[in-house]
């Protein structure tokens, strides 16, 4: 099946030659191609993993000029497309190493060839990481290809991945993040100057031969094409909404001494309804969330413990803390105002409205809510990171390997330079010693038993505020067939071959 694409206000599949917003499909004879419609034009295409081409869309075009290694399915559960297999300890082709080093060999499939005939083998791999690890080179992101420490190809189709330490997708990330690169044609670009190659006409080419892309509609205008359709009793194309991994919630500064006391921050999210926030602001569809791990990730806690509307819970909770109201309905203790300032990216009307609600809903418990939006530069470049904030309001999207190490590990907290993912500032050193040792772990399930331990003592100390998971929207025809959003940060397009047309 062919593909093309176009830029547009939304990314929809449609049949080739309809409008963004179709009538209904006039009779045609049967297509074989799908056009995209999205907002953004990919940098680079065919170098996967320089700066330049780390956005999404660049990634939905490569994951069809390069196919992946191993992949990730509508279930979040990975296969092998290239490899023969994925290694496992079990079956010898994962060993584990004195000093905490290991040795994963791969197996290559034959038959996959380049643009020009040439096959793909391992060399090509080797290439691509030594490319990814040069400091030269304009990587978009080298934090596990610097976990290994070598890379060889015994013959064509074999790789062994020599690894410093532990890592509990050795058996996913099969040179870190590089993936393979046609050494027979970059080869000689690279030695000659590795800072230049994503100008190299193989990665710009690609791009000026296959102009498609594709990301996600944005959610307002995703739910008023749903709803649209609705009216209209529009049978010929869907638009739905896919659960996803970005996570909306509030940063607590840990460091303030008017959220020090855990009974606080408690109290803070007993005070929120958020059921009724996610359906009047998204009629149900971006679900509540009650960690920060999303429900199909493997670390997942499903019995955790939930943080329903409570406002008297709230209120003794307060009183339990030593917070009295007064003559105002604000409360005080020790002659310091319960008054809070939250901070959120400048001009979002969504996070506007979830602002006015948790004013409204936190007034009424006693807390006064002050609201001070920036600009996105300002919050992320300076605020978060410099802890100058006392309540913060934004999203993280995870993907479905991720952890909790950094992001609230005590060695994550920023320093002078900024540097570090822990703009709460918390700090507990269980919670420290079971994230530190999530990426180690090779076995799945205690690796999960870690990460649900870290999230029940995390959720006790409510760090951060879990508001609710955004959802994806995307929109096709009917007649587009296995059409299966994976509501990650998978492309969409990660299972073309599957795509059928049938008849209306």
């Amino acid at each position: 099946m062919k593909v093309k694409a176009f830029s547009l206000g939304l990314a929809l599949a449609l049949v080739a030659g309809v409008s963004l917003l179709p009538g209904p499909a006039a009779s045609a004879p049967a297509r074989t191609d799908v056009v995209f419609g999205t907002q953004q034009e990919p940098a680079i295409i065919g170098l996967a993993i320089c700066d330049a081409c780390a956005m999404y869309t660049s990634a939905v075009v490569s994951a069809q000029l390069l196919l992946p290694t191993v992949d990730l399915n509508d279930k979040w559960e990975f296969y092998p497309v290239i490899a023969q297999k994925m290694p496992s300890v079990r079956d010898g082709d994962w060993n584990l190493l004195p000093n905490g080093k290991m040795q994963v060999t791969w197996k290559l499939r034959r038959g996959f060839t380049w643009q020009d005939g040439t096959p793909l083998t391992a060399y090509d791999y080797v290439f691509a990481w030594r490319v990814n690890t040069h400091p030269q080179f304009p990587s978009g992101g080298r934090d596990v290809s610097d976990r290994i420490e070598n890379i060889q190809a015994p013959d064509a189709y074999t790789l062994v991945v020599q690894w410093k330490s532990r890592h509990a997708f050795a058996n996913v990330l099969i040179t870190g993040e590089a993936g393979y690169l046609p050494r027979h044609i970059l080869g000689k670009a690279f030695q000659t100057n590795p800072a230049t190659l994503d100008s190299h006409e193989w990665a710009t080419s690609a791009k000026q031969k296959t102009a498609y892309e594709i990301t996600a509609v944005p959610f307002t205008q995703g739910l008023e094409l749903e709803k649209r359709l609705q009216r209209e009793a529009r049978r010929d194309f869907i638009a739905q909404a896919t659960p996803g991994l970005t996570w909306e919630h509030l940063d607590l500064n840990m460091e303030n001494p008017k959220l020090t006391d855990r009974r606080v921050r408690q109290a803070l999210i007993y005070a929120i309804n958020r059921e009724q926030m996610v359906q009047s602001l998204f009629e149900g569809k971006q679900p509540v969330a009650h960690s920060f791990l999303p429900p199909k990730h493997y670390g997942y806690l499903k019995n955790a413990k939930v943080y329903g509307y409570d406002p008297a819970r709230a209120n003794q909770l307060l009183d339990e803390a030593g917070w009295a109201r007064g003559a105002d309905g604000i409360r005080t203790k020790d002659g310091v105002r319960l008054e809070l300032t939250i901070n959120t990216t400048a001009g979002n009307r969504v996070r506007e409205s979830v602002q006015q609600i948790l004013q409204q809903q936190w007034r009424a418990v006693g807390v006064e809510l002050k609201i001070q939006n920036l600009p996105a530069r300002v919050l992320f470049g300076d605020v978060g990171p410099s802890g100058k904030f006392e309540v913060m309001l934004y999203a993280l999207t995870f993907s479905p390997i991720s952890d909790c190490e950094g992001l609230y590990t005590s060695d994550g907290i920023p320093g002078p330079t900024g540097a570090g993912q822990n703009w709460t500032r918390y700090k507990n050193a269980e919670v420290d010693r079971l994230c530190h040792g999530v990426p180690g772990e090779l076995d799945a399930a205690k690796r999960a038993q870690m990460l649900q331990r870290a999230q029940q003592v995390w959720l006790d100390d409510l760090p951060a505020l879990p508001l609710y998971f955004r959802s994806d929207y995307t929109g096709h025809r009917t007649s587009l067939q296995n059409w299966k959003p994976t509501g990650s940060t998978q492309p969409e397009t990660w299972n073309v071959p599957e795509w059928r047309f049938t008849s209306q």
